[in-house]
């Protein structure tokens, strides 16, 4: 049985942003500042999402190692 690989946040989002990115950037009728404005935006909330995900990662190392010292603790009052 071949595991399958999990798509992370960061990969998820990576395609959304760059589809809807791709696709104003293809739009050449219309507003063009207003496009701008769309791709800046695009931009900024990609640049806080990535500011998100590496917080939370950095939430869960803590958690990783909080739990491993805390099973470190219990096995040395176990003996």
């Amino acid at each position: 049985m071949k595991a399958v690989r999990k798509v992370t946040k960061r990969e998820k989002l990576g395609a959304v942003t760059n589809a809807i990115s791709l696709g104003t950037q293809s739009m050449t009728e219309g507003n063009p500042v207003k496009y701008e404005y769309l791709n800046n935006r695009l931009a900024f909330e990609w640049g806080e999402a990535d500011k998100k995900i590496a917080h939370e990662e950095k939430l869960e190392l803590l958690r990783e190692r909080a739990e491993a010292a805390r099973d470190e603790r219990q096995i040395a009052t176990e003996r």
